[in-house]
């Protein structure tokens, strides 16, 4: 924490906001003593072959297991010390803790403190009858590990392993409550030397880790997410879908934040990153994101440090921010028809079809123009569920993608907002358990979305059956698939982003002209004036439009990167 020091309070002292990372996984041996006192009380992790779980490198790296009483304790003292560092909130890195290890093939924990648990668990669950007929005779001498080895169940036929189920279950289960106690106590020690409401947030790294943040994000105060460095290189796979994700589920704004190894490799092989960066800001901004970047030099001043790029290019999208505030409001309203309904019980894990088909789903959204917000629906054994009726019939539409697992609230209230008018599509399969009321408005489609230029006509049937579903869409898909669109309304005041997405690695972004835009709207008189203001160009300017019947069109006659239509 020494460190961690010297660097946070001359950042205090500039007056600048920072968030100190806390990790729920493991520590690296640069801090010999904690290190020490823990692998000796037993604290590190295991792995499925009885190997203590460290990862050796240049630096080695120490798993421990937040079924640990002592690796608990440690956690909660090193964040009573953040707080104690005046910093403005703390990211926790892994909060899914013992339940998974990247470094090793997403496993769960092993070690005895788990184990423990574990008999815990199953004591409550099951009657002695019900174990017995599991095989296991003595609860209190019970050992999964051991009773997985002793089957010679390899690792790699885990999955279907007897009683592993039940295991992951135990340790998602540990690793939230661990987690609502972190942020309990944390936040009570935080009052305590009078900071009335310290954030406390879970950080994960990139799209593919982020179901396992699902259970923490209701006990939360903002959420992050990473950008990986695939995700800098393709038409409109745009990361549209993770904001209104982590908006819907803790109502505060997401963050994202580049990675190492991605912004490195972006610097590399691009003539203009900055544009890229611009890209990636414009769009968190315009989906109640903020951006962290973390190649600010903080101490020096310098801008970034060890990168070619252009820093002034990138600072004028935040100096735009920052002057038109009153254009960001939080509170601003979706003008979203379609709702895409995201179910924690399907997301099994980061590989589950229904989270990969979410994603798919929500990117064809976003490349064909459709407004639409996400849904989530937690389930309810691990976090409070706050689907109702009334929020599902804020949509004319309701996606289902691979929902396998739908979780009581859910399986209810689907079919009662079918019975009131609503329409549902749903994508390949669905739960059994769910109702589909006959004579209502719900269509079943098989599709494997298709995001490339030369596969976008095999989306055409679900694109067809939900604009036949919805009575008008928002945005006509009068735009170029490479520019993206987001409509939002604030008081009397309509917001519409548009942002280039087309990047090439050897030219930068691809500037595009005479862009036509038709828009759909809720007014009910034509507006007083629409204005264009963008940090790519000074001053705002007033745009020619034409206006019927609540159907607004205008020609934007270039866009760089990031244009907002104000329409009053």
């Amino acid at each position: 924490m020494t460190g961690v020091q010297t660097c946070a309070l001359p950042i205090y002292k500039r007056g600048l906001k920072y968030v100190i990372g806390i990790s729920f996984n493991g520590i690296i041996d640069k801090y010999p003593e904690e290190v020490e006192e823990l692998v000796s009380s037993g604290a590190l992790a295991m792995t499925y072959e009885g190997r203590e779980a460290i990862e050796h490198g240049g630096e080695d790296v120490y798993y421990f297991s937040t079924n640990h009483p002592l690796w608990q304790e440690t956690l909660i003292e090193q964040a009573k010390r953040i707080v104690g560092l005046k910093a403005d909130g703390i990211a926790v890195i892994a909060p899914w803790g013992s339940s998974f290890y990247a470094s090793y093939e997403g496993r769960p924990d092993f070690s005895n403190a788990s184990l423990e648990g574990f008999r815990a668990y199953l004591r409550n669950r099951y009657s002695s009858q019900e174990l017995s007929a599991k095989g296991i005779s003595n609860l209190e001498t019970f050992n999964y590990l051991d009773y997985l080895h002793n089957r010679d169940i390899g690792e790699d036929k885990l999955e279907s392993a007897p009683l592993y189920k039940d295991y992951r279950e135990f340790q998602r289960k540990s690793a939230l409550e661990f987690y609502k106690r972190f942020v309990s106590e944390v936040k009570e020690y935080a009052r305590s030397k009078g900071i009335d409401n310290f954030p406390i947030a879970p950080a994960n790294h990139g799209d593919w880790l982020l179901p396992l943040m699902l259970n923490s994000l209701p006990y939360s105060d903002f959420a992050f997410t990473n950008l990986d460095s695939e995700d800098f290189v393709h038409d409109y796979d745009c990361h549209t879908f993770e904001y209104k994700l982590l908006y819907s589920a803790v109502k505060a704004r997401p963050v994202a934040t580049f990675v190492d190894a991605s912004f490195g490799w972006l610097v590399q092989n691009s003539s203009r990153p900055e544009d890229m960066m611009q890209i990636k800001m414009a769009e968190a901004y315009a989906n109640k994101g903020a951006f962290q970047d973390q190649y600010r030099a903080g101490l020096t001043g310098a801008g970034f440090i060890g990168y070619s790029i252009d820093a002034q290019a990138v600072n004028k999208v935040n100096s735009f921010y920052l002057g038109h505030k009153d254009l960001f409001n939080i509170g601003s309203r979706s003008l979203a028809k379609v709702a895409v309904l995201l179910s924690a019980k399907s997301v099994t894990g980061v590989e589950s079809k229904h989270w990969s088909m979410f994603k798919k789903v929500c990117r064809i959204l976003t490349a064909s123009h459709h407004q639409y917000d996400v849904i989530l629906s937690q389930d309810s054994s691990f976090a409070p569920n706050t689907l109702t009726l009334e929020k599902l019939r804020q949509y004319e539409v309701i996606i289902l993608p691979e929902n396998q697992r739908l979780d009581s609230k859910a399986v209810s209230l689907i079919p009662e907002y079918l019975a009131r008018g609503g329409k549902v599509i749903i994508v390949n399969q669905v739960d059994p358990k769910l109702s589909l009321p006959t004579g209502t408005a719900y269509t079943v489609i098989n599709w494997e979305p298709d995001l490339s230029k030369s596969g976008w006509e095999r989306n055409k049937e679900f694109l067809d059956v939900m604009d036949n579903m919805l009575d008008k869409s928002v945005s006509e898909d009068s735009l170029p698939r490479e520019v993206g669109i987001q409509v939002w309304q604030d008081g009397n005041k309509i917001l519409v982003h548009l942002i280039n997405y087309e990047f090439s690695l050897n030219e930068g972004v691809i500037e595009k002209e005479n862009i036509p835009v038709s828009l759909n709207l809720p007014l009910p008189k034509r507006p007083a004036s629409v204005k264009v203001l963008s940090p790519d160009f000074g001053e705002e300017k007033i745009t020619d439009y034409t206006f019927s019947d609540s159907h607004l069109q205008l020609v934007v006659p270039e866009l760089k990167i990031w244009y907002i239509l104000v329409i009053e």
